[in-house]
Parts: structure tokens; C-alpha cells; sequence
């Protein structure tokens, strides 16, 4: 099986801590609608099943501040994917498992001023997930891996 996701939008808050080189943010979005398409053997069944999720992440990440006019970061945190609903298709009483996965970050901060900036930001997350189901007539259970790259562009207030 395949997943295909469609383009959502993305909310970072974020807080430093000890001495500026360290923070923690929470991301999450607007609840994306994904295809779950057959491979293999089912390839021509199509769309098996659509689902709405909730992303979200949270990260540590740590700031190099060597740089001056540029302040990049890596991070890694925990991933969550809350399912809303599920749509059949080709699968019948379709349904897709929440998922815990890890979350890794890199990207970078541009001062503007004492409080304002821009970022680029990409998180990669290892998120795996059961889809489960009536096919022809038979019940049928497989992991769905979902790894996306998400990447963040915007800018940045600090109070």
C-alpha cells in the first residue's frame, strides 16, 4: 500500500530555554485528507481508503550560535498522528490506527531584529500505522508506513 497526502498547513509554537541554545516546539496542522492506494497484487483496485489525521510533533532542538546571521538547529522529538475518520473505497469498513513515531529536525533561524525573523525548518517523521478491512469479501490487516518530509517556511515573533 501507498499513501498519498495532500498539502496542509502547518503550525510551530516554540519556547528557548537555558541560555538560548536550547528549545522545544510543538507543531501541528490543519487535518490533511490522505489516499491509501493498493500495491502489488491490489495495485488495480485504486484508492482503498481515504483518512483524515491530525499531525503533530514535538521536538528539543539545539541552536549552534557560531553563525552570526544565520542560527541553525537540529532537533529530534515525538511524533503523533490522531486518525478523525476513514472513508471506504475499495476497502470496506475501513479503519486506520493512531500513530506514535520519532521526529527528526533540521533548519535554520534569521535574525531580523531582537524579536523578529524568519525560519526554514524540515522535519522528518517515522510514523507507522495498521489499515484494516473487508477486501473481496475477505478481512485483511497490513502496516502502513508513513514518512514524511515536512518542510516549514516563516517567520518568527519572540516576546
Amino acid at each position: 500500500m501507498t499513501l498519498g497526502l495532500d498539502t496542509t498547513f502547518l503550525k510551530d509554537v516554540g519556547r528557548p530555554v537555558l541560555l538560548d541554545n536550547l528549545a522545544f516546539s510543538l507543531a501541528f496542522g490543519i487535518p490533511p485528507k490522505a489516499s491509501v492506494t493498493g500495491a502489488g497484487s491490489v495495485a488495480a483496485a485504486g484508492t482503498l481508503a481515504k483518512s483524515t489525521f491530525g499531525p503533530s510533533a514535538v521536538t528539543a532542538h539545539y541552536h549552534f550560535r557560531s553563525v552570526p546571521y544565520v542560527k541553525p538547529y537540529l532537533g529530534a522529538g515525538v511524533a503523533y498522528a490522531i486518525v478523525f475518520s476513514t472513508e471506504d473505497a475499495a476497502l470496506k469498513n475501513a479503519s486506520v490506527d493512531n500513530a506514535f513515531g520519532a521526529a527528526f529536525q533540521a533548519g535554520f533561524d534569521v535574525p531580523l531584529s531582537d524579536r523578529w525573523g524568519l525560519f526554514a525548518d524540515a522535519k522528518f517523521v517515522l510514523l507507522s500505522t495498521t489499515v484494516k478491512g473487508t477486501f473481496a469479501s475477505m478481512p485483511t490487516s497490513t502496516d502502513l508506513r508513513l514518512n514524511p518530509l515536512v518542510i516549514s517556511l516563516g517567520g518568527t515573533f519572540r516576546f
